[in-house]
């Protein structure tokens, strides 16, 4: 049924904008006729825009036509927030209930992009190691990863991927994390301390969990990446946390928006949640920056007692790489911790 409920969609789509200026000119519209050549350009131009960049994708996936869970609703599909729930049980259910192969589809509102779930170990195994390179993320989700962190592991794919992984992999040796396991104890420790403090301090002993979650992996992943430690944990105000959280908990849509269109055109509107997040993904960039250049001057010095160990410092050891990618790959390394 979603086949052809996308179909309709999607043809509706196309057809939608082309129909509406044509009857208004048939119908006699003033309005109609006396539009510029200017004008006209533009209602040309947005429709090409939407039938290849919208419609387009989806007549031409391969997955339109695998199984897809049931309960889909016209337009908005499968958008369901599980009534604020964790969305693990609605996966689970998507799973039991839908007769497949290994791999069922879900699609966003308006059958405009949709995801894989592989559910079955065997797809699984196919998936992220027999056959990982000839499974690519989609190019609208590698475009907002790129514009977010950069090129980095999460975002390329293909050789670029496979060179990226040969070089970070002596960081993630069996030897070298066995290295920074008293790094994760001690941080641990702190973390439980953080919340036993907070339970105290609490009228009915009940607290929020993630944000000291959250700040104790940006602690670690600093020392272990790029051998500092941001201190986020002790400190709720951290800047950095909270740049840090605003990337990567933008506001409802702006994966979607951003995917779909250009981001000047985007801004011009005004929307103050996108702006903000587009302005803490600068500012964040522009701190680690700041960071690898610390962390570069420490190399040269010789200072630091983490030069060995951590993730950057052994991948800027392994070869002669811009600026650009080993922000890259830190910015990675924050959003994967």
């Amino acid at each position: 049924m979603h086949y052809w409920r996308g179909v309709i969609t999607h043809t509706g789509f196309v057809l939608a904008q082309p129909a509406y200026l044509g009857f208004n000119y048939l119908l006699g519209s003033d309005s109609a006729r006396s539009r510029s050549n200017v004008i006209w350009t533009l209602h040309i131009l947005a429709w090409l825009y939407i039938a290849t960049r919208i419609s387009y994708p989806f007549f031409t996936s391969p997955l339109r036509r695998l199984p897809s869970p049931p309960g889909e609703k016209f337009l908005l599909c499968h958008l369901n927030l599980n009534g604020g729930k964790p969305l693990t049980s609605l996966f689970e259910n998507w799973i039991n209930d839908t007769p497949n192969d290994g791999i069922i589809v879900i699609w966003a509102p308006f059958y405009l992009f949709n995801e894989v779930l592989v559910t079955q170990p065997d797809a699984i195994m196919d998936v992220l190691h027999s056959r990982n390179y000839d499974w690519e993320k989609p190019a609208m989700t590698r475009n907002v990863l790129t514009a977010i962190l950069g090129e980095g592991l999460v975002s390329v794919e293909g050789n670029v991927h496979k060179n990226m992984r040969r070089v970070a992999a002596p960081a993630f040796s069996g030897r070298h994390t066995r290295d920074l396991a008293p790094l994760f104890y001690a941080k641990g420790l702190a973390l439980a301390e953080v919340l036993a403090r907070q339970a105290d301090e609490s009228d009915d002993g009940v607290v929020e969990v993630m944000g000291a979650v959250s700040r104790a992996t940006l602690d670690i992943i600093g020392a272990a990446g790029i051998g500092m430690d941001f201190k986020a944990l002790e400190n709720e105000e951290s800047m950095l946390a909270k740049l840090y959280e605003m990337v990567m908990e933008p506001p409802s849509f702006f994966l979607l928006l951003d995917s779909l269109f250009p981001r000047w055109l985007l801004s011009s509107f005004g929307w103050n949640g996108y702006s903000k997040t587009i302005e803490a993904q600068s500012r964040l960039r522009s701190e680690v920056r700041s960071l690898l250049q610390e962390k570069k001057v420490e190399m040269s010095q010789e200072k630091s007692t983490q030069n060995g160990t951590d993730i950057i410092a052994s991948i800027m050891k392994s070869g002669d790489f811009s600026d650009d990618y080993l922000i890259g790959q830190l910015l990675t390394f924050l959003a994967a911790g």
